[in-house]
């Protein structure tokens, strides 16, 4: 698999977010890497937060991008 770029982006109150996602085939499956840019008022409140909060959402969005990718139609179109 050729490696693939998947973003989002978010405006809340005080705060603006992208994420990017880099996919890429390795035998195993798939390697992600993720980059979260956070800027605005509430960007500070969000880095005092402990570690473990964005752990989590990264397992809910790799749950959700597996979910989706299994789900997807064929590339091919078949």
């Amino acid at each position: 698999m050729a490696p693939r770029r998947l973003g989002w982006s978010g405006v809340g109150a005080g705060v603006q977010v992208y994420q990017a996602w880099l996919l890429t085939g390795v035998a195993e499956g798939t390697h992600a890497v993720v980059a979260n840019v956070v800027r605005g008022p509430a960007a500070k409140s969000l880095a005092a937060l402990p570690p473990v909060w964005e752990q989590h959402l990264n397992t809910l969005w790799v749950a959700q991008l597996k979910r989706l990718c299994e789900n997807a139609p064929d590339e091919g179109g078949g």
